[in-house]
């Protein structure tokens, strides 16, 4: 019994326990990954502002629109005017789409944390001048310098065809008249419809059916 009771502890939860540590959760990142992923979106904010600004827009987050912090971070040059700098329609479709396909992922109190600690840290890049480097050696002139090349100003929409609700991850209940399944079919055709589209009188009409139904009865089977 207790051999078997042993066996079975061992086999069981210290194992187990290891094994899950594979997968790492945010807390269990080291402290390299960490700062992977700092540099990662410390980038993102430096090229693409707006795309941060149309995300918790569109997170509608009372946590953001509450808080003094995060009022005088939006409030900051770098991402109130992010959009008005973009100056392509292409690439503000794409911030759309972003904030639509993402904004759910962005709003546990963790990673809305972790955005702002970022965002504040772009602000500090921008305000110290081009003369400090970020990363990578670039300046945070040279992120725009770099977004300005891959999307150069223009008012063309390479991406009007893509519809932002499109991407969203909530089910929208279709309208009856929108579903082919069930939409209403159109009535049969009566009498007045054949009439008009042979461009006949129905009363003629009815009268030739009426007669070609007692030449049939009268020729028999």
């Amino acid at each position: 019994g207790n051999k078997g009771a042993k066996g079975g502890n061992n086999k069981g939860g210290p194992n187990k326990s290891k094994g899950s540590n594979k997968s790492k959760g945010p807390g269990k990142l080291s402290e390299q990954e960490r700062k992977d992923a700092d540099d990662a979106l410390l980038r993102a904010l430096l090229m693409h502002p707006a795309a941060a600004v149309a995300m918790l827009t569109r997170m509608e987050s009372s946590s953001v629109s509450g808080d003094a912090t995060w009022q005088t971070i939006l409030s900051h040059p770098h991402f109130a005017h992010a959009r008005d700098e973009c100056g392509s329609a292409s690439l503000e479709r794409l911030y759309d789409v972003f904030a639509e396909r993402h904004h759910l992922l962005w709003r546990p109190d963790d990673a809305t944390r972790w955005l702002k600690d970022s965002m504040r840290r772009a602000i500090d890049c921008v305000d110290g001048g081009d003369e400090s480097t970020t990363i990578d050696g670039l300046t945070p002139s040279d992120f725009v310098a770099v977004r300005g090349e891959t999307f150069p100003p223009s008012d063309h929409n390479a991406y009007s065809h893509l519809a932002v609700e499109d991407f969203s991850d909530v089910v929208k209940r279709q309208l009856d008249e929108e579903n082919p399944f069930m939409r209403r079919l159109p009535p049969a055709p009566g009498a007045d419809d054949f009439a008009n589209e042979l461009g006949v009188d129905q009363g003629a009409l009815m009268d030739a059916m009426g007669e070609m139904e007692r030449e049939l009865e009268a020729m028999g089977p």
